[in-house]
């Protein structure tokens, strides 16, 4: 998301004082007290940065103070980086009332606040939705590698993640996350097999979408396609469809049922309008 990228950005541009641009965008414009925050220390020091934060960096941004004239001045450096980026757009409109007072910091929180209403936030929850739902490895595409694919599920949770900051939403927890992306493989390859298990015998990665990426790249070739069949999970065909529930996409159909009748996956908008109570708290209650 462009939100994202800019705020990754802002990690890499230095005020005047030389701290991140991305303090100026900071949840809490006020300084965390410092005495509460000791630094590391011991026989091996980590860094010169207190025990609250990761890096250095991460500290500058959370503790660099607002209201100063470095911070006007950088507030000035982010409004002309925002005047650039969305000139000649139907975003200008936004952030147009802070260019006079050169208010970087307000013209950023305006964007998303009139760009990104209730209705765009639910577009992006439901394009997330259907990458999780629909998208599959096959591994027959010397294009569509699985990295690709882990890229896509990666980006897809993310945009799910800022979606839950701004409207009410249930983001997957780290096991749904890693067994959504695991029923998405629909390879035979024995690398792929062999890495599925080792991933479902492994607390460490069914509990981190990150550590079961690096296992499965480690464990699979490198290569973008593997000659062979379009596998059918189990999983996905063990139990008839719910006849109460009509149009239903095909990754519905398959997935597996709960007590109410429910699929245990991803939804659509219209199939969730369509749940009784009882199937959406046992919904709800399978994603958490």
């Amino acid at each position: 998301m462009v939100i994202l990228q800019m705020e990754e950005h802002l990690r890499g541009v230095l005020g005047v004082n030389k701290v991140p641009l991305s303090y100026l965008i900071r949840d809490n414009p006020e300084v965390p007290d410092l005495s509460l925050n000791p630094m590391r220390g011991g026989t091996t020091p980590e860094g010169p940065y207190g025990t609250a934060y990761n890096s250095f960096s991460g500290e500058m941004i959370a503790c660099a103070p607002h209201g100063t004239p470095e911070y006007d001045e950088d507030n000035a450096t982010l409004m002309n980086i925002l005047t650039e980026l969305v000139s000649g757009t139907h975003h200008e409109a936004s952030i147009k009332p802070y260019k006079r007072a050169r208010g970087g910091n307000g013209a950023f929180l305006a964007l998303p606040q009139h760009n990104l209403g209730n209705n765009r936030f639910e577009a992006i929850a439901e394009k997330a939705e259907g990458v999780l739902n629909r998208m599959s490895w096959t591994g027959k595409s010397a294009r569509y590698t699985l990295k690709i694919h882990l890229a896509k599920h990666r980006e897809a949770l993310n945009d799910l993640m800022q979606v839950s900051q701004n409207i009410t939403y249930v983001v997957p927890n780290p096991q749904m996350r890693v067994r959504v992306f695991l029923t998405s493989l629909r390879s035979t390859d024995m690398n792929i097999v062999s890495a599925r298990n080792i991933i479902q015998s492994e607390p460490r990665y069914l509990n981190d979408f990150e550590q079961m990426s690096e296992c499965i790249l480690r464990v699979c070739p490198e290569k973008g396609h593997l000659n062979t069949r379009e596998m059918n999970i189990s999983a996905l065909n063990s139990e008839p469809v719910d006849q109460k529930l009509d149009g239903l996409n095909d990754f519905e159909k398959k997935a597996h049922k709960g007590k109410s009748g429910v699929p245990l996956c991803y939804l659509s908008k219209r199939t969730y309008e369509k749940l009784t109570n009882a199937q959406r708290k046992e919904l709800h209650d399978w994603r958490i």
